[in-house]
């Protein structure tokens, strides 16, 4: 497993900086067997705090809904303006959400994606935590390999005092 990254910079709103970081993984092919086999591309990774990103999502996709239907109720008529309305709006919702949401999966990373950071010191963190995953995703790979077949553990008795503490866990 490779990760690789791309960071840049933008320009934000009102003369700030918004830092970019593209993330991806590159599988070899028994990684990408054993991501297919286990379903393992559905995993989250990372997980958000998504439902402020939600309201964004919902106040886009209700903006571009209702320019579309102004638009084209008075050019073109109230049912079609409706239609592409709806349509519109609910796609830039959509785009949106998924442009912003924290929550991670591993077919994210599979597909390369971007990231948004405040600051270098952000984009550093999210660089270490991606590291991180990636490291629990490359050990979460390595045990599939030995999942099928019966392992056999050896449980030994405990002292008296250890097995009553045990037991009142």
């Amino acid at each position: 497993m490779n990760l690789l990254f791309r960071r840049n910079q933008t320009n934000g709103y009102l003369l700030s900086v918004t830092f970019r970081l593209w993330g991806k993984i590159e599988l070899d092919a028994e990684e990408q067997k054993l991501v297919r086999r286990y379903e393992l591309y559905k995993a989250m990774v990372i997980e958000g705090e998504d439902p402020d990103d939600t309201s964004g999502a919902w106040l886009y996709g209700f903006v571009a809904a209702a320019i579309v239907f102004g638009i084209l109720y008075f050019s073109i008529g109230p049912n079609i303006g409706t239609f592409f309305g709806v349509i519109i709006g609910t796609l830039v919702g959509y785009w949106k959400f998924h442009k912003d949401r924290e929550t991670i999966f591993v077919r994210d990373l599979m597909h390369g994606r971007y990231f948004s950071c405040t600051s270098i010191n952000d984009l550093a963190r999210k660089e270490k935590h991606l590291r991180g995953v990636c490291n629990m995703l490359k050990q979460t790979l390595e045990s599939c390999k030995h999942w099928d077949g019966t392992e056999s553990l050896s449980i030994k008795a405990l002292p008296i005092k250890d097995a009553k503490d045990m037991i009142t866990l």
